[in-house]
């Protein structure tokens, strides 16, 4: 809600400020005012004319409706009165306002309803207003109407350009909007500054966002600026969805995009303008590399046990293989080994999967870590890598029970000692730690150690990536 005083001038150039102003005009009246109604009636907004502004400060909040204002409302007819105060239908005037006597009241109508009411009070040199400044505001209030209507549809406009100014503000992709007749920018958000390393100015000529980026095709080759996608949008309607174009920005950065541009028709059905938008799409093409890499890396891991598999079993069905019970129990043992190796490897390419499509199960119930740990301990010790090391194991009874899945957690641990061992030497150390770190918020901290090569500083940030 608000309240405005309308100084006897029009240099605000708002409309709605100039109605009482110039009603007030119209009708030789000392003071003037207009008041705005919400759909329930309510003023939401209350401009004065012929009021000075420490005046009108001083006078407090908006007017309730009431009395004489309140039957202007309902009855939804115009009021002319010689003297407000001797009307049965007044409740007085609030402390500070200025004496009144005589009244014209107008409603304002529009397609939807009563919109407002125009006051006009104390006919100058006269004791009230005529019936001829009552036609004279009413037709003018025809008028007041359709500028209020037109008002609402602007806040509205606003409003919905905001709205859709944050939406664009707020995308993860760069939005960039340029005018049909000179291919200027009209809009632009904040992901197209970051991702083309500078900001666009509103009205910026194409040049200027075209000829600072090299716009790269997949196949390498360099487009021509009437063939970029938003350009071919404003051209003839060319509607491009999903083209391949990688950007060559003058700080040395190249960043892979996925581009959809589409033109915008007026409704006239000429195109106005046109609409581009940018994905990176750089973190998806690193996932595509690092998964490749990791397809590659386990059919290497899968053909060694294969293979070994493999050279086994043939060795012992052949006719001149070996007959005795040693050897034979050695080679199975190879073969259960290699194969529980294949077993592990597939199981974490299952894992991976149900991780990537949160549809990992966990089974949580209340344990102690001392039982995991020494349960992974031995799960560790009866596999291929355990016994090559010593395990040194610190958990105390005495730390608190955790409400965790059970087996997952050992998993974890029997990974982070297969790995430790793995890197480490024979004959070395793995200690297992657990402590309460209260720091933390009351957390019990595991810690698996190894006497091993450790891992390079330049690669200590890569351990939490994707495979």
């Amino acid at each position: 809600m608000s309240i405005s005083n309308n100084r006897d001038t029009l240099e605000s150039g708002d409309v709605l400020e100039s109605i009482p102003h110039l009603a007030r005009q119209m009708v030789d009246a000392e003071y003037a005012a207009l008041a705005i109604m919400d759909d329930d009636g309510r003023v939401v907004k209350f401009i004065t004319s012929g009021i000075a502004a420490e005046v009108r400060d001083s006078i407090g909040d908006l007017p309730k409706g009431k009395g004489l204002l309140g039957a202007l409302h309902a009855e939804a007819r115009s009021i002319r009165i010689p003297d407000i105060s001797q009307d049965s239908r007044s409740v007085g005037f609030p402390r500070n306002h200025p004496p009144m006597g005589s009244m014209l009241g107008v409603p304002i109508v529009g397609s939807g309803g009563v919109l407002g009411n125009l006051y006009l009070t104390n006919k100058s040199g006269k004791k009230e207003f005529t019936e001829h400044d009552q036609r004279v505001v009413e037709a003018f209030a025809k008028y007041a109407a359709t500028a209020i209507e037109n008002d609402s549809l602007r806040i509205e406009a606003e409003e919905e350009r905001g709205r859709l100014r944050a939406m664009i503000d707020s995308s993860a992709a760069a939005v960039i909007v340029a005018d049909a007749r000179d291919g200027r920018v009209v809009l632009s958000n904040q992901e197209a500054a970051r991702m083309m390393g500078r900001t666009f100015r509103a009205g910026e000529s194409k040049e200027g966002y075209e000829q600072a980026v090299v716009y790269r095709r997949a196949d390498g080759g360099v487009y021509e600026t009437k063939d970029l996608p938003l350009q071919q949008a404003l051209k003839d309607g060319t509607v491009s969805r999903g083209v391949e174009v990688t950007l060559n920005l003058p700080d040395g950065r190249e960043i892979p995009t996925i581009v959809n541009a589409a033109p915008v028709y007026g409704e006239d059905g000429e195109i106005t303008a046109a609409i581009a938008i940018f994905e990176d799409i750089t973190a998806l093409q690193e996932v595509e590399r690092v998964k490749a890499e990791f397809l590659s890396m386990v059919s290497h891991d899968l053909k060694g046990p294969l293979s070994g598999i493999k050279s086994m079993a043939s060795a012992l069905l052949m006719e001149h293989g070996p007959r005795d019970i040693e050897t034979i129990l050695e080679y199975l043992t190879s073969i259960d080994e290699e194969t529980d190796r294949m077993t592990e490897l597939v199981g974490n390419l299952v894992d991976m999967s149900r991780i990537e499509a949160n549809a990992m199960p966990m089974d949580p119930e209340i344990c102690h870590l001392a039982d995991i740990v020494d349960e992974s301990v031995r799960r560790f010790g009866r596999s291929r890598l355990g016994g090559q090391q010593r395990i040194n194991v610190d958990v105390p009874l005495e730390l608190p029970e955790i409400y965790a899945d059970y087996d997952q957690v050992g998993r974890v641990i029997t990974n982070l000692l297969s790995n430790a061992s793995k890197y480490s030497s024979q004959g070395t150390e793995i200690s297992i730690k657990a402590y309460l770190d209260s720091d933390e918020g009351a957390t019990i901290v595991t810690e698996v150690r190894d006497e091993g090569v450790g891992i390079p500083d330049d690669e200590i940030d890569k351990i939490f990536d994707k495979f």
